[in-house]
């Protein structure tokens, strides 16, 4: 991380400014892309560390102000809220809570959390809370841990705590949502008797992503089935979306397009919250719909799904078991052994559907191609 100050007003991200000479926290590589795109604009610089307070539990008192941040994405965002409620709880922290100004809205109505601030960050916000806590890099970097403990834990131990004395419950993320928010969009989406079941249809990550034509035939046995299918996504899956919309136009309203280039993560987690079950890969939809408490099908094969959902009560992971799985591969570029990820191609539609019937049905499971864990429990293929 640097600290720097602008030499003229820059845009960091989309309708995000960094001032004229007011000194900002930058991380490496977005300091990278400002001095490739505004060359010149840095008047100086400070050393990170000599303002860096790392948080230090033997140190901290009772109402002491703390700032933790992480750019992002959904998940990891929600990842640190358990943190937030032990701190609140425990030592009446005054929480300062620093994300990208995407994530921000995630928040919204969190009553333990004092205040939210954009990244990249202002100086001032580290001389202004006692101790800090950044978690860039925790899970890429971090090999052997991210590996082998759940991602709340992970954040959990970076802060000092002994994560194995905490409950399941505890490592709930929790998310606030207002009765007009919901009133808003329960007016202008239909919503009847038929279950409705909501597919993230890509992962932020090609890596992560379910292969677009199993998306298509999931989708197909879904309506058959007289289920009413609900699209989410971000911004780059817009074009998907609309094909998939037009995909299903035929089948009576069934299939209901609700990603946006103009909707932003507040109204996913709104319209998430209507949903009887969601089905995600490895991304943001999991993490939401496992902290409103709904029925979730995870697809799983680069990470193991017990490492995302263990602490989500009425989650199933299907994993791929191949023999390079799992991977641990990050980035944003696709598997090297094929655009679609070998690994999530073993999940089928079918199978898929098997899981959705065990949920909302109640109906037998014969557990066959991949490893099924419910509750963070591995189950036997023999049900």
């Amino acid at each position: 991380m640097r600290i720097v100050k602008m030499n003229f007003k820059t845009e960091v991200y989309e309708n995000h400014f960094l001032e004229k000479d007011k000194e900002y926290i930058i991380s490496d590589q977005v300091l990278q892309k400002l001095l490739q795109f505004h060359p010149g604009c840095l008047v100086e610089e400070k050393k990170f560390l000599d303002f860096y307070v790392p948080l230090d539990l033997s140190k901290f008192q009772k109402g002491d102000s703390l700032l933790l941040f992480r750019s992002g994405g959904i998940g990891d965002v929600m990842f640190m809220l358990p943190l937030v409620s032990f701190l609140v709880k425990k030592y009446q922290a005054k929480i300062t809570f620093g994300t990208s100004p995407q994530y921000i809205p995630i928040l919204f109505g969190n009553s333990e959390i004092l205040k939210t601030v954009k990244m990249p960050l202002l100086l001032d916000e580290l001389k202004n809370n006692s101790f800090h806590l950044m978690f860039e890099g925790i899970i890429e970097k971090n090999n052997e841990m991210a590996r082998s403990i759940h991602s709340v834990d992970l954040f959990l131990e970076r802060a000092g705590i002994n994560f194995e004395e905490l409950s399941f419950e505890e490592k709930l993320p929790k998310l606030s949502i207002r009765d007009s928010e919901k009133k808003f969009f329960k007016e202008r989406i239909i919503f009847d008797e038929r279950k409705s079941i909501g597919i993230q249809i890509q992962a932020s990550s090609p890596k992560r992503s379910y292969p677009a034509e199993k998306v298509i035939e999931l989708t197909r046995k879904l309506v058959k089935e007289d289920y009413r299918v609900y699209l989410f996504g971000g911004k780059f899956q817009v074009d998907f979306a609309k094909y998939l919309e037009n995909e299903f136009k035929e089948e009576t309203g069934l299939v209901k397009n609700l990603v946006s280039p103009s909707s932003s993560v507040r109204d996913a987690i709104v319209l998430a919250s209507f949903m009887d079950l969601i089905i995600a890969p490895d991304s943001s939809f999991v993490h939401i719909a496992g902290a409103l408490g709904i029925p979730l099908i995870g697809l799983y094969g680069p990470f193991p799904s017990v490492l995302r959902l263990k602490y989500y009560t009425k989650a199933i992971g299907l994993d791929a078991s191949t023999s390079c799985s799992p991977c641990f591969k990050h980035g944003q570029n696709p598997c090297f052994l094929g655009d679609s990820s070998p690994c999530l191609s073993l999940i089928t539609p079918d199978l898929i559907m098997e899981t959705v019937g065990y949920l909302l049905e109640g109906k037998l499971f014969e557990n066959k191609e991949c490893l099924f864990y419910e509750s963070g429990n591995l189950v036997p293929s023999d049900l």
